[in-house]
């Protein structure tokens, strides 16, 4: 499995993982624009798929569909690292739980549900 493979990697050469520590992992694998499979996360790593380093997206503005994908697997993946779950399970009555990253909802128009909102406010990573 990719995640698993990225993490052996990562825990090679870099500190490790725990406590507050959250790290964002994309593999090259050379051009690999259509290659979106791979995202997951393992607590407190997040990989994106390797379509994340074959692209390149703007700053601002609209995304195309490769780069609003690539945006959403690592935020979304980043999302569960920090205690988020999939939206609509959590929140099942909020009429918007599709257009939360946690869910479906894609860069730039995603959003995040208060009750994520308040999850992330509480970490103690952005203390």
């Amino acid at each position: 499995m990719i995640v698993d493979a990225v993490d052996s990697e990562y825990q090679r050469a870099y500190p490790v993982l725990g406590g507050v520590l959250r790290v964002a992992i994309v593999p090259f694998t050379g051009n690999s624009p259509d290659v979106w499979l791979g995202a997951a996360d393992q607590a407190a790593d997040a990989v994106a798929p390797p379509r994340a380093t074959s692209v390149s997206c703007p700053p601002t503005g609209p995304l195309d569909y490769r780069c609003s994908d690539a945006t959403y697997a690592i935020g979304h993946e980043l999302g569960h690292g920090f205690s988020l779950h999939h939206s609509c399970d959590t929140y099942p009555s909020d009429t918007t739980c599709s257009n939360s990253i946690m869910q479906t909802g894609k860069p730039w128009d995603a959003i995040l549900l208060p009750g994520e909102v308040n999850t992330l406010q509480t970490s103690p990573f952005f203390f």
